[in-house]
């Protein structure tokens, strides 16, 4: 299992626009290592009370471990939280004193090339999953999706201005041999932005392969 250790960011603010009190219900939808579950139990004690949902095990095998000081006031579920109406059923929580979601891709999962989550590892396979042991992965998306489909995907969770030329470069490039890894979908993607708006600002990989993973 990977190291999840760090300090969330803005973990104050965040902390303070929760407005902890002991005795507390808080959810945390994307509970990652558990970094802000752990200063919630933490503010909360002793009987404030945590459910926690995330697609990732490693993450949650962390935050279990992370966590273990406060058995007994926390759960924890392989879920989206999205779903969190049937997590919170299944608690029979009814009310919630706060909530708490970070949409961001955390370090680990970009740093570990086998998720397939960066630009920047060229020879990582296309996977970008945040529950593993789900069927669709970035390769799917991006060997068998409609020109069209592509488009609308990177435009629409990319905010991708050449979203259209991006994915008919895509389309031309599959038919040629599939794509496999990020390094040639990241190629792809530079080749499909004007050259003088490549360099001297964000990547200009990164909102296509974030719209992808979404």
């Amino acid at each position: 299992m990977q190291n999840f250790s760090h300090i969330p960011v803005m973990l104050e603010e965040c902390m303070e626009n929760l407005a902890l009190k002991s005795g507390g219900v808080y959810f945390d939808g994307t509970v990652g290592g558990g970094g802000h579950s752990y200063e919630i139990l933490k503010r909360t004690a002793p009987d404030g009370r945590l459910i926690a949902t995330d697609l990732d095990d490693e993450a949650l095998a962390a935050a279990k471990e992370r966590l273990s000081t406060f058995e007994g006031r926390f759960s924890l579920h392989k879920s989206n939280y999205k779903d969190y109406a049937k997590v919170l059923d299944e608690e029979g929580v009814d009310f919630l004193d706060g909530v708490i979601l970070d949409y961001g891709v955390s370090s680990h999962q970009i740093d570990d090339p086998k998720r397939g989550f960066s630009y920047r590892a060229k020879e990582a396979p296309l996977d970008m999953r945040m529950d593993e042991s789900a069927a669709l992965n970035a390769e799917a998306v991006v060997n068998t999706y409609s020109e069209e489909r592509l488009s609308k995907i990177i435009k629409d969770y990319g905010e991708e201005a050449f979203a259209g030329r991006i994915a008919r470069n895509i389309c031309l490039a599959r038919e040629e041999k599939p794509l496999k890894t990020c390094g040639e979908l990241a190629s792809i993607v530079e080749k499909s932005i004007p050259a003088k708006l490549r360099y001297g600002g964000a990547p200009c990989e990164r909102k296509t392969f974030q719209a992808i993973r979404i």
